[in-house]
């Protein structure tokens, strides 16, 4: 529930994955792993430790997203 109300993006992702199965996997392209733990950390407490090794891909995550971090 939380992550739906992350953005529409994000929402959009979740929902389409669903009613799939009952431990529905998703599956984000694109984007490393890396930045997708940070971009989720910030999701859930607000807060993200920006370091140089991740920087660009936390930033292309989270304008796919639809995300300000």
């Amino acid at each position: 529930a939380i992550l739906c109300t992350a953005g529409e993006s994000m929402s959009a992702l979740l929902s389409a994955a669903a009613p799939a199965s009952p431990l529905p996997a998703v599956f984000v392209s694109g984007v490393s792993a890396a930045a997708l733990r940070q971009l989720l950390s910030y999701i859930y407490t607000g807060e993200v430790e920006v370091v140089p090794e991740t920087a660009l891909d936390l930033f292309v995550a989270a304008t796919r997203f639809e995300l300000s971090v």
